[in-house]
């Protein structure tokens, strides 16, 4: 996960590699190079992203960044700092059947997510 800003090096170069050590092993070329906020040590294929804006996912959820993970079957939260400036805690939210080919927001703030069998919606238990 990485915080964009402008002018910054967070790209991977030429001898970037999935060798060696995360996430230092990605990002090594140019000048400045900056590492992302946070990580995986296995690799993730990130699948969609939506922020929780009055889903009915509870206050733990209200206001966290929801992503997907097509390689674990996972529904990750991020609950960032109050200035939205860094990752304050990161942490399963669920873990559906099957890969999570998308997740979205749809009307009046729920999410939904996509898997090889069908879309569906989130809700709390």
């Amino acid at each position: 996960m990485n915080r964009i800003q402008p002018g910054r090096n967070f790209g991977w170069g030429p001898t970037g590699t999935c060798s060696g050590s995360a996430p230092r092993n990605t990002n090594r070329d140019g000048r400045s190079p900056v590492l992302p906020e946070r990580w995986f040590s296995a690799p993730i294929a990130p699948t969609g992203v939506a922020f929780c804006r009055g889903c009915r996912l509870g206050p733990r959820t209200e206001g966290a960044l929801l992503f997907g993970d097509y390689v674990n079957g996972t529904l990750w939260r991020a609950r960032l700092s109050p200035n939205r400036l860094r990752v304050a805690n990161l942490d399963r939210l669920a873990r559906p059947s099957g890969q999570v080919l998308s997740l979205e927001a749809g009307p009046h703030g729920r999410l939904y997510y996509s898997t090889y069998t069908g879309v569906w919606r989130l809700a709390r238990r």
